[in-house]
């Protein structure tokens, strides 16, 4: 069966455990938090579908712990929830379910809040959740302790919430953003592409360096926010630093799977690429192509359409064609050097979709493909692919 734990499980800090810690003695409902009660100042209350869920939101680590900043004044629902493929199923799993939830140590009567269901817009999933929403007006963080059980599988994971005023990060023209460094939002102005883009914190001290650039294509059908993508890599460990040492352009394009590879699309992201290079010192010779799963396709497919435009590939979950296959002209490939990435359990994208590239590659005779295969792992690979230090300098190590 089915089921997705949403909210930070899959983040590296989280916790997990196979028993739930004794509990010394069991809470009566006038001792744990209910509907309308405030504790530090913060409402805890009830919520809708318009409640935003912190799955959906940026993660940072404060002291080791994961860390959640929100914006004064909104609804966020701060309790895991329950996914699935189906309603049926999503209801089977919910009868495996149980969850205790504590706010600064104080124990939240769960039963009290009742539940929400919905569809997720990005990943159209089944979801349910205890509806527990957190509002504040003041600034304030708290400390929230989850356990949650589902299908006999326990997570225990301890994170913060913290309630800040919103800051102000309009999108704004992507010509503007050579006075710009780090990461923000801008829509680009030859194609109808919105897009995040990084600037290192040394960009243009000295006018005459290029810099490289990585061009990263998101996962995912049906994404439609840019604020999304502040969530997942490359984007998500670009916000508040300014030492990574490349461009990074993170076009948003919303579409059913395989999005990225249609012809039109990737006519539109070379010439977003033409517009980069216009506006910015990017080095010719060390243009990078990167994505997650349709992102991942969108990789395979651009890199073989225009092998002359990259220097390197490096797909994570990728595959080309659905049903999948070895495209005809795959040896066009045999001499790009490709980093490719695939969890071995993986069942959107099976492992052999991507495998067959590799092996259809190796008997064109190339000798610059690679493959890292996880064990026991699915496509939550990524968080653990971009975060290896190994994969940007085997990228700076790449030069058409």
């Amino acid at each position: 069966m089915l089921y997705v734990l949403f909210l930070i499980a899959i983040q590296a800090g989280c916790a997990k455990s196979t028993q739930v810690p004794d509990v010394v003695a069991t809470p009566t409902s006038i001792d744990m938090i209910q509907p309308g009660d405030s504790i530090n100042g913060v409402l805890v209350t009830t919520g809708n579908e318009d409640s935003t869920f912190l799955f959906d939101l940026p993660w940072t680590k404060k002291d080791g712990i994961d860390l959640c900043t929100v914006t004064l004044g909104n609804p966020y629902n701060v309790i895991g929830s329950i996914a699935a493929p189906t309603s049926e199923e999503l209801d089977e799993t919910w009868e495996t379910y149980t969850e205790t939830f504590s706010i600064e140590g104080r124990p939240v009567d769960i039963a009290a809040f009742g539940t929400i269901d919905f569809v997720h817009d990005r990943t159209q999933l089944y979801m349910r959740a205890p509806n527990v929403v957190l509002t504040s007006t003041e600034p304030v963080t708290l400390t929230i302790h989850d356990v949650l059980t589902v299908s006999g599988e326990t997570t225990e994971y301890t994170f913060l919430v913290a309630f800040k005023p919103a800051e102000e990060d309009p999108i704004q023209p992507l010509s503007t953003a050579v006075d710009r460094l780090g990461q923000h939002p801008y829509t680009s102005e030859t194609t109808n592409f919105e897009l995040l883009l990084y600037l290192p914190g040394e960009y243009g001290k000295d006018p005459q360096q290029t810099w490289p650039l990585i061009l990263f294509l998101h996962a995912f059908p049906n994404v439609t926010k840019l604020d999304w993508m502040r969530i997942k890599p490359i984007a998500a460990r670009l916000d508040n630093q300014l030492e990574f040492p490349f461009i990074v352009a993170s076009p948003l394009h919303t579409g059913e799977y395989q999005h990225w590879s249609q012809p039109e699309v990737m006519d539109a992201l070379l010439t977003l690429l033409a517009e980069l290079q216009a506006d910015f010192n990017i080095n010719p010779k060390q243009i990078y192509l990167s994505g997650i799963l349709e992102g991942a396709n969108g990789t395979w497919e651009l890199g073989l359409a225009h092998p002359e435009v990259f220097a390197a590939l490096a797909p994570v979950s990728g595959y080309m064609g659905y049903p999948f296959a070895v495209p005809e002209n795959i040896c066009d490939l045999k001499d790009m050097p490709i980093w490719a990435f695939h969890g071995e359990d993986e069942t959107e994208v099976p492992l052999n979709a991507e495998q067959m590239l590799v092996d259809a590659l190796k008997a064109c005779g190339s000798k610059t493909i690679q493959f890292t295969i996880y064990p026991d792992a699915s496509y939550e690979i990524y968080l653990t692919v971009f975060e290896n230090q190994n994969l940007y300098t085997w990228l700076l190590e790449q030069s058409k």
